[in-house]
């Protein structure tokens, strides 16, 4: 039968899975703009868009990062439930 701590666990990595994504998909979003607004300037403007390439990266960055340490803590939680 499931207990608290087992549904907790659960919880968490669906918790951290959603956040994770949301993250990610904001850097990717971040990209996609990035993408268009580069592809429709002139030569000479090209440079100022290093800002959000850099943000972009940080936000995918934290995102995999969440999700890989909520689902090791999620497991670690569920692996000990079982005990």
């Amino acid at each position: 039968m499931p207990t608290f701590g087992l549904f907790a666990a659960i919880a968490v990595i669906v918790c951290a899975a959603l956040v994770a994504l949301a993250l990610i998909g904001t850097g990717e979003l971040l990209l996609a703009i990035r993408e268009i607004a580069l592809n429709t300037r002139k030569e000479e403007n090209k440079n100022q868009y290093r800002s959000i390439k850099s943000i972009a990266i940080l936000y995918n960055f934290a995102g995999w990062l969440i999700l890989s340490v909520g689902i090791l803590i999620g497991m670690f939680s569920i692996i000990t439930t079982m005990k």
